[in-house]
């Protein structure tokens, strides 16, 4: 019997966790949800070796190598025909007639102070 009590606690604590991150998420609370997150498990240190190196300049030219490698054309040929389309498209582009649409200072001031720490604005929900 009393094993199966601290059992239950047990179980009974996890599910209050989740349930906590749930909520926190739920309403968008990131502050709250990070919070209840370093509560559980705490602050990792982080990683003092990456792929067999520890050197921090080491591991960002590591870094450096691998997204090189992986930002290069898969075929030279087609990457040409690309640039070639892209230029010509570009060079005929105008862009969009801005002239009834007057960005000042002001407007940018109203946008910002429309803006909630730590929220996506709401047209990126």
């Amino acid at each position: 019997m009393y094993k199966l009590a601290i059992k239950n606690k047990e179980k009974s604590r996890a599910n209050e966790f989740s349930n906590s991150l749930n909520d926190a998420l739920s309403s968008k609370d990131t502050n709250r949800f990070w919070k209840s997150w370093r509560a559980k498990f705490g602050h990792k240190s982080p990683a003092t070796m990456i792929d067999g190196r520890n050197d921090a300049k080491d591991i960002a030219d590591r870094f450096a190598s691998v997204f090189q490698d992986a930002c290069v054309p898969n075929s030279p040929q087609h990457h040409n025909e690309m640039k070639t389309q892209f230029c010509a498209q570009y060079m005929q582009y105008a862009g969009e007639n801005l002239d009834d649409k007057t960005i000042t200072v002001d407007l940018v001031s109203q946008c910002i102070e429309k803006l909630n720490k730590g929220k996506a604005p709401t047209w990126l929900r």
